[in-house]
This record gives C-alpha cells, structure tokens and sequence, in this order.
C-alpha cells in the first residue's frame, strides 16, 4: 500500500495461455488491507500501487514479499501510478 508505505507482495505468475501464440490478460491479484482497515466502513479508501514485474529468464522461486521491487530480481517492473481504491461489501 502506499498510505501507509508498505512491502510489495508477490502473487504468483499467471496461468499460461490455453491457445498457444495467444496473449492471456487476465490474472488474480491480491492487495492486504493496512492493519487501520481492519474493520472498514462502507466509505474506507486506502492507496496501493501495482506492479507487473518480468522476468527474460523464470525463476527458480520467488519471495512472497519484498520491500524494493528491486529485491525481486525482476529484469523490468511497470508500475502503476497510486489507485484509490474503496473498500465495499
């Protein structure tokens, strides 16, 4: 999260495509809630950022959380600009 800074946690790469030569774009993420949202009301915005890191060679295996994207050995990171995002149940 960004308000308040937080570790970068790492998911999982996404499943390959089923139709070989065919990009898949779609993908699961999942974003842990400040510890202050733990009980959120319906109007709760926090802050997050999100990368997309690649890798030209895959790793062996990945942290599940790094401070820096720099300590996740990805060769590239695109980062998302800050997204508000709005807790609803």
């Amino acid at each position: 999260t960004v308000d308040p800074i937080g570790a970068w946690h790492i998911d999982a790469a996404p499943p390959a495509s089923t139709a070989p030569g065919t990009p898949d774009y779609d993908g699961t993420a999942s974003i842990d809630l400040p510890a202050a949202s733990a009980t959120p009301g319906p109007e709760t915005i926090f802050k997050a950022q999100i990368a997309i890191l690649v890798y030209l060679t895959p790793p062996t295996t990945l942290p599940l959380q790094v401070e820096t994207l720099a300590a996740s050995g990805a060769d590239f990171a695109y980062v998302s600009e800050d997204l508000s995002l709005q807790i609803t149940f």
